[in-house]
């Protein structure tokens, strides 16, 4: 996909699924080859090798929340997908959560303990959450039971 863009805005359909999908290279540069990242293509080839040997992707998602997408992505790979998400959950209670991470560390430019969001989440009086769609903190909210708000900003938060 993205072979043939002329332009940064101009929409391509993401082929292949039940629904139209348009992205542009500006949204989600991520999924368009000749990208001025070093490196970038040899990259893509190594992970498209890697594709062409395996019998199946296990990816983080939950089949009851995007079945379309879950099918949609099978017939594309030609492949068995199992959806194993919310991988960012394995571990399903707070204190054990809380274990995982040192929230006594310090950041060294701004001086600020910091938790992880998962926690924040999962606490009573969270009403709801602003995120920038990016695929781990979409899933823990849903896991969460908790609405959000969606502000993206650009690649494939856009898409989530």
């Amino acid at each position: 996909m993205g072979r043939g863009v002329t332009h940064d805005n101009e929409p391509v359909v993401v082929s292949g699924l039940e629904k139209r999908i348009l992205v542009t290279r500006v949204l989600a540069p991520c999924f368009f080859s000749g990208m001025p990242i070093p490196r970038w293509e040899e990259f893509a080839d190594y992970i498209e090798r890697a594709w062409a040997m395996a019998n199946g992707v296990i990816v983080n998602t939950l089949e009851e929340m995007e079945p379309e997408y879950v099918v949609g992505y099978t017939v594309a790979r030609g492949m068995k997908v199992s959806t194993v998400g919310p991988v960012s959950l394995y571990h399903q209670r707070a204190t054990t959560l809380a274990a995982r991470g040192n929230t006594t560390d310090t950041d060294a430019d701004i001086n600020t303990s910091w938790t992880l969001q998962v926690l924040i989440l999962s606490h009573a009086k969270v009403g709801g959450f602003v995120t920038h769609c990016w695929w781990n903190s979409k899933m823990e909210a849903i896991a969460m039971g908790r609405p959000m708000v969606m502000w993206p900003h650009f690649m494939d938060p856009f898409l989530n």
